[in-house]
């Protein structure tokens, strides 16, 4: 059994704690399945047990983050491996027992993201589970990002240029501030909407009396946040370094 199911209709699972136990107590008969295959042919290589101590964290991970419960098989690498079929899409992770996760997706054969991080990492792990919710997301009917186009008519003669572009920006800004007022963004996503750092829009946000603090964010998109201004400060600090 060294490939996952390949055809089999979408259908998300509910994601609750009884599945999780279910799926915990697959992996036991996992294990079962692949060390006997193991006795029977020398030539495949075993999956260690700290693959199977990754598996349960991971899950424990999938279920903290509300996400649906994965496919699970062996792989003759000695592997074990997660999969996820949303629609038309595509998702799977590799865990070898290293601690690291090896992970990749695929959309309609035009989105993709890869890659290999930590179990621990705060930044890639949390990144490639949002986008393999906005996969089942779009698998059950919903939408992606909509755009907007915002269009003001006012009864002016001459505008030099330079200063349309300039109202223009500021309207643009005060847009997403409102959004990220109400709630409907989070401070990342406004920042990367307006092109500037997480250090440039908490200036913004203090001048317009926009509060840092969400009440509404879950722990793990608190956890996402932090992540995001961390590497904002190392990035910025790296810069100074590198100018001296």
């Amino acid at each position: 059994m060294d490939t996952l199911q390949k055809s089999r209709d979408f259908v998300q699972p509910p994601v609750d704690e009884v599945l999780f136990t279910k799926h915990v107590q697959q992996l036991v008969a996992i294990r079962q399945e692949a060390e006997e295959a193991y006795t029977l042919d020398n030539e495949i290589d075993p999956v260690p047990a700290s693959a199977y101590d990754d598996a349960r964290l991971l899950l424990k991970l999938l279920l903290r983050a509300g996400m649906p419960m994965p496919d699970i098989a062996w792989a003759e690498d000695g592997s074990l491996g997660f999969e996820w079929r949303p629609g038309d899409g595509i998702a799977t992770v590799s865990l070898y027992g290293d601690g690291f996760v090896t992970y990749g997706a695929t959309w309609k054969g035009s989105r993709e993201i890869s890659g290999t991080c930590p179990l621990s990492d705060s930044i890639l792990l949390p990144h490639f589970l949002n986008v393999l919710r906005e996969f089942f997301r779009q698998a059950e009917g919903g939408e992606g990002d909509e755009n907007f186009d915002i269009q003001i008519t006012l009864p002016l003669k001459h505008v030099l240029p330079q200063h349309k572009m300039n109202a223009e920006h500021k309207a643009k800004e005060a847009f997403v501030l409102e959004l990220l007022r109400q709630g409907e963004i989070s401070a990342g996503r406004a920042a990367s909407l307006l092109n500037i750092s997480r250090w440039a829009l908490s200036d913004l946000m203090f001048e317009t009396g926009i509060s840092p603090f969400d009440d509404s964010l879950t722990s793990e998109a608190f956890a996402a946040e932090v992540a995001d201004a961390l590497k904002d400060f190392d990035e910025r600090r790296d810069a100074r370094i590198r100018r001296k």
